[in-house]
């Protein structure tokens, strides 16, 4: 997915990665808390558009717009995670479970 440019404060979940990251780079962005599953939201943008400062549950980040493709993410609605968190989890179907 691509992220739009000019929505700060907007929220998105980590799928992934993708299949060209280094290794190397990959394990740094994990040991900042950009696992799959974790949420990060745009704080703001530069002037010309890069970097992107973000902000993870643990810190924010300046990564570069090119970096910032080699993660697999998805626009996360925080409402509806809440909704979830607060659903007991016997009452949620198989196909609604977070693996």
């Amino acid at each position: 997915m691509q992220m739009a440019s000019s929505r700060a404060a907007h929220a998105y979940q980590v799928t992934g990665f993708h299949a060209d990251i280094h290794p190397a780079f990959r394990q740094r962005l994990l040991a900042m808390g950009l696992l799959p599953g974790a949420t990060f939201r745009v704080i703001r943008t530069a002037p010309l558009g890069d970097p992107v400062e973000i902000e993870t549950r643990r810190s924010r980040l300046a990564l570069r717009r090119k970096d910032l493709q080699l993660l697999l993410f998805r626009e996360h609605d925080a409402h509806a995670a809440t909704r979830e968190a607060a659903t007991p989890s016997h009452a949620l179907s198989n196909s609604t479970q977070l693996t």
